[in-house]
């Protein structure tokens, strides 16, 4: 069982690898057709190692419905819209479910997944 299990993760690691590699050249290419944003994807991030001991791994069914009740909004920091995300998430659970486990575990996380695009939300009361 051991040996089909470490099969099984060398197989996940080359699917998660590919996956990747698939999809940032897709998004290089998104970007390049951009006037002035091709830039952005030559970045080369760095990680951090801080491994997390507390946490037990996702279970695919715990990833997708997170991702599942996701609102259908997409941020410019997305490499992926959300809405694509929910219509493929049949092939995609596994790579990311195996992503966010392996962040976890290791507590390697890229620096590019550590940004935020804030919007303040100004309420003005009006007093009579």
């Amino acid at each position: 069982m051991d040996v089909l299990y470490q099969k099984l993760n060398i197989l996940l690691d080359i699917i998660c690898n590919s996956f990747c590699k698939h999809f940032k050249n897709k998004i290089a290419q998104i970007y390049a057709s951009f006037p002035g944003s091709a830039s952005i994807c030559n970045v080369d991030f760095p990680v951090v190692h801080h491994p997390c001991t507390i946490f037990k791994p996702a279970s695919l069914i715990e990833v997708s419905k997170l991702i599942l009740l996701s609102l259908n909004k997409t941020s410019e920091l997305d490499p992926v819209c959300t809405f694509l995300q929910k219509s493929c998430l049949h092939v995609l659970i596994v790579p990311i479910t195996k992503i966010i486990n392996l962040s976890l575990s290791s507590g390697v996380f890229s620096s590019h997944f550590k940004y935020a695009h804030v919007t303040p939300f100004l309420i003005i009361k009006i007093f009579i």
